[in-house]
């Protein structure tokens, strides 16, 4: 490229970009309970942009919903397989290239495409935020998957090298995107915003636990059903909704019955956190089940901690290294429903541990925060 082309390009990168200030995130579910693209969208304003959330609306979403930024979702033919995927690029390539913006953040593999084509088209700057290492979900592990995993894995190699910005969840995820493709993934956790840890009205007159999050394969619910037949004392409360909601509900029938376990769907942040802080322990027991559950570092597990309560995770190596570092729970070593329900019984009556793990939930909690770990965000965008 010449001096005078090279000076043309800067020129119309500025008058397109820096003087616009618009931002588009775009990610394939309803929007309303993603509490990373939320905050993703109050740090990017912070800097003096204007954001819009491109998503999709569900059978089962809200007509509307509350929202500090504009939000755009789409209605498509399809809400599952290749076809949604495609369907979405498509929407979100037309949506972006009648409109001019300066940043685009596409959140995982699935909205790559159309950010990616956007990219050759207009100056903008791209960011890729990985939210799990995609390739490696549940849903595309195993001989039947391999033809979409492939051809996702084709996305990554083909998208990721044009991106201008790139970070993700842990660092084992980071690292692993880093030995495929060559490029440096920045850290930036799923954390809580600062918050008072609130106090517990302890209306509940049973030991409680909960679980929250997507009811999805791998998250270790079926196990933890059967652990609270072996352990009668105490109760849970699920929180959360998805693809395995129903075959859970089903194994789960006897307990709801007698009121030992009770299923909360979708309940919102605010409310989700006095809810959590009412518990003694909080759950996060995902399944090794390939990469991305490997390195897995649940915004839950954060979740629970701000709430002022203990952990119970499984021995994987991003949330081990959480509770081993700040001494805030226990790691279950045994994946069995009795081991389980030993472990949840530790933690609800072992007085002396509880003590310690409480301190150090509370020292934890002002810690581990999204106000901390956005400066990392911020540094990369005034780069970018």
């Amino acid at each position: 490229m010449s001096e005078v082309e090279g000076f043309t390009a800067c020129i119309f990168r500025y008058i397109w970009g820096k003087k616009l200030q618009k931002a588009v995130i775009l990610v394939t579910n309803d929007i309303e309970a993603d509490q990373r693209v939320a905050k993703m969208a109050s740090s990017i304003s912070t800097l003096g942009y204007g954001v819009t959330i491109v998503g999709r609306r569900l059978p089962l979403s809200k007509r509307t919903f509350t929202s500090a930024y504009s939000i755009v979702r789409f209605r498509l033919p399809f809400n599952h397989g290749s076809l949604f995927y495609l369907c979405y690029n498509l929407w979100a390539f037309f949506y972006l290239l009648v409109r001019r913006f300066s940043v685009v953040v596409a959140c995982d593999t699935d909205t790559l495409l159309a950010a990616r084509a956007m990219r050759l088209l207009k100056p903008i700057c791209l960011v890729f935020d990985a939210h799990e290492l995609f390739t490696e979900v549940p849903e595309l592990v195993g001989d039947k998957h391999r033809f979409a995993r492939a051809t996702w894995r084709v996305v990554e190699r083909a998208c990721i090298s044009g991106c201008d910005l790139t970070f993700t969840v842990s660092d084992g995820v980071a690292q692993e995107y880093a030995r495929r493709y060559g490029r440096l993934f920045t850290v930036i956790r799923n954390l809580p915003y600062a918050q008072p840890i609130p106090m517990p009205l302890r209306n509940h007159p049973r030991p409680l636990v909960i679980y929250q999050g997507a009811l999805n394969m791998g998250r270790g619910l079926e196990m933890l059903c059967e652990s609270m037949k072996l352990l009668p004392e105490a109760d849970l409360w699920i929180a959360g909704s998805g693809d395995s909601e129903q075959s859970i509900k089903e194994l789960a029938v006897p307990l709801v019955a007698t009121g030992q376990v009770r299923f909360l769907g979708r309940v919102a942040p605010g409310e989700l956190r006095a809810i959590t802080a009412e518990a003694m322990v909080g759950l996060s027991l995902e399944e090794d089940l390939g990469l991305n559950y490997h390195y897995a570092l649940p915004n839950k597990l954060f979740d629970y901690i701000a709430a002022g309560i203990p952990v119970l995770v499984s021995d994987l190596p991003e949330m081990r290294k959480i509770v081993d570092d700040y001494g805030v729970g226990l790691v279950l070593a045994e994946r069995t429903p009795q081991a389980l329900a030993n472990a949840l019984r530790t933690m609800i009556t072992n007085e002396e541990m509880r003590n310690l793990w409480l301190a150090n939930v509370q020292k934890t909690a002002a810690l581990l925060t999204w106000n901390k770990e956005q400066e990392k965000l911020f540094r990369l965008l005034k780069k970018g």
